[in-house]
């Protein structure tokens, strides 16, 4: 599927015909839709993962300088991003 095609179909063609006022309905092929649900599927999967890659890499940075940093306040600094890190990651998975 390259592209998807969204047809336009009047109030007049629809079966049975809708009186009154005339208005257009947008409607896309079963198989175009399924498709296009897949692909969605597929990029919600890629973006979930590439999310938690992300909170796995700032949780451990977090962690290694809130273990070695010189400064008391850049160690409890770095312990607070790592604990907002954790209640992220927490969040992203419900």
């Amino acid at each position: 599927m390259k592209q998807v095609k969204i047809f336009s179909i009047e109030s007049d063609h629809l079966s049975p015909p809708v009186a009154g006022e005339g208005f257009c309905i947008d409607m896309v092929r079963h198989s175009d839709y399924a498709a296009l649900e897949a692909k969605c599927a597929a990029l919600d999967e890629v973006r979930a993962q590439a999310r938690n890659e992300l909170i796995d890499e700032l949780e451990s940075a977090f962690k290694r300088i809130s273990e070695t940093s010189l400064t008391p306040e850049l160690r409890i600094s770095a312990g607070a991003a790592a604990t907002f890190v954790s209640i992220f990651r927490q969040g992203a998975s419900q």
